[in-house]
């Protein structure tokens, strides 16, 4: 029952036609709550950078708290490990 307000980037859809858009509930940015509260991970889509300093700083704070997903110990973005970027335990 909550409202809130979508606030589109620079380019409105991905390539597969989904909806971008930054989610605030009055002042607080929803996008950024949840990757902080380690929820949510963070994924830019180019263009749309609006607010990744923002975003990437809160994922920061999330895995050093080892909040939510990263108290379960994911100690690597699912992306990372796909790319071999991550050691042998993931």
């Amino acid at each position: 029952g909550t409202s809130v307000r979508l606030e589109a980037d620079v380019t409105p859809r991905d390539r597969y036609g989904r909806e971008l858009a930054h989610v605030w509930n009055g002042s607080r940015l929803v996008n950024e709550a949840l990757v902080l509260e380690g929820w949510a991970m963070l994924y830019t889509v180019p263009p749309n950078v609006k607010y990744a300093d923002r975003l990437e700083q809160a994922q920061r704070k999330a895995r050093a708290a080892r909040a939510g997903m990263w108290a379960a110990g994911l100690d690597c973005a699912p992306a990372d490990y796909r790319r071999g970027k991550c050691g042998a335990g993931g």
